[in-house]
């Protein structure tokens, strides 16, 4: 499907342009130094105190300069404060069925926020996108700091490659998770397929299968294509190797519960003695419907599925099944780590990052 540039702003009004100007004008005096009247500005920007009154406010709010009655109008003490715009998909966290692993990740990034704009001159605008008619759209105040460059550098999770191609073609950097873009930090699939297999294998498991979700083949078929050659590379022997693709549901519970039911609901066929699941919402479901066909993890099947750190949503199910954790914090920190590096000037030496797992440690 083709996808169309989101609808934007126009950069080049009036009060834009005088914007830039006045800004520029501050940051060549510098932090709390008084600026010229609105009398005198008003003539050295050949404009109107109406248009110039909204300019001030437009200013005031980017905290820009600040006024105060009686005395003047200044420059703030924020004025060389560096801008970082964060941008989240919202459908990610609104939709039914949604993991509660992005808002555990939006949480992580307003603590991260907080604790650098406290170490230096920093401020963090979030932003949450929404989904249009067609396509993802940025609000509009967004688009317009991106437009007029008032971010140094834009953090994204979970928008198109439009979205974050949009935001470069401005020259600002950008880093993205859960999205395309030539700077990325992603959880690192292929290091968990590569743990999973080694522990089914020590687990004495002979038949396997791995259980996708119904669009993961399309988003990232490297990794169906590496199974065969991940298996072979460690050594590992098993009787099959399968690859089982969810049908399309409203969630992803639902479609690990129907898998469950049409894979293990048939008692007269073979069933595998190990599955791999990517997804802890599918995992979730796989149990829901191990509990109505009474098959016990750890003796009836093993498993070992992908999770988060500090989540609890596999909490229960830890005696039966192998966990391997993602930690939300490290992908937090990698996409500000990256950003830095960007808005430096510098070319990072590697992307994407790829966050690795860990197995979780029994309780």
């Amino acid at each position: 499907m083709v996808m169309r540039v989101p609808r934007l702003v126009r950069s080049d009004s009036k009060i834009e342009h005088l914007c830039t100007r006045l800004r520029e004008i501050a940051s060549a005096q510098g932090p709390n130094t008084r600026l010229p009247t609105v009398d005198e500005l008003c003539l050295l920007l050949s404009t109107s105190r109406v248009t110039l009154t909204e300019v001030l406010k437009q200013l005031e709010s980017q905290q820009v300069l600040y006024r105060q009655h009686s005395k003047g109008i200044f420059v703030s003490p924020y004025i060389h404060r560096k801008n970082i715009g964060i941008v989240l998909n919202s459908t990610l966290f609104m939709a039914r069925g949604a993991s509660p692993f992005w808002g555990m990740l939006w949480g992580l990034f307003a603590q991260e926020a907080r604790k650098r704009e406290m170490q230096g001159n920093l401020l963090h605008s979030f932003y949450g996108a929404f989904q249009g008619e067609t396509q993802i759209e940025l609000p509009e105040e967004c688009q317009q700091m991106i437009l007029a460059q008032r971010f140094q550098g834009v953090l994204t999770i979970g928008l198109s490659v439009q979205e974050n191609e949009w935001i470069l073609d401005q020259g600002v950097p950008c880093v993205a998770f859960a999205g395309g873009c030539p700077w990325v930090v992603a959880l690192d699939q292929l290091q968990f397929v590569r743990m999973a297999i080694r522990s089914m294998a020590q687990q004495n498991c002979r038949s396997l299968e791995f259980w996708l979700h119904s669009s993961y083949g399309e988003n990232d078929p490297d990794l169906v294509e590496q199974l065969d050659g991940i298996q072979a590379n460690q050594g590992l022997i098993f009787d099959s190797v399968q690859l089982r693709i969810g049908h399309e549901r409203p969630t992803l519970q639902e479609q690990g519960y129907q898998m469950a039911m049409e894979v293990f609901g048939q008692t007269k066929k073979p069933h595998p003695d190990g599955i791999i699941l990517l997804d802890d919402m599918m995992t979730d479901g796989v149990l829901a419907a191990f509990q109505v066909l009474g098959i016990h993890t750890g003796q009836d099947v093993t498993i070992v599925t992908h999770s988060n750190l500090n989540s609890m949503l596999l909490f229960t199910a830890l005696p039966g099944i192998t966990v391997l954790e993602f930690d939300p914090t490290e992908t937090v920190q990698a996409m500000f780590t990256l950003l830095d590096t960007l808005m430096m000037g510098q070319t990072p030496a590697l992307s994407p990052v790829r966050i690795s797992p860990r197995f979780r440690e029994r309780i």
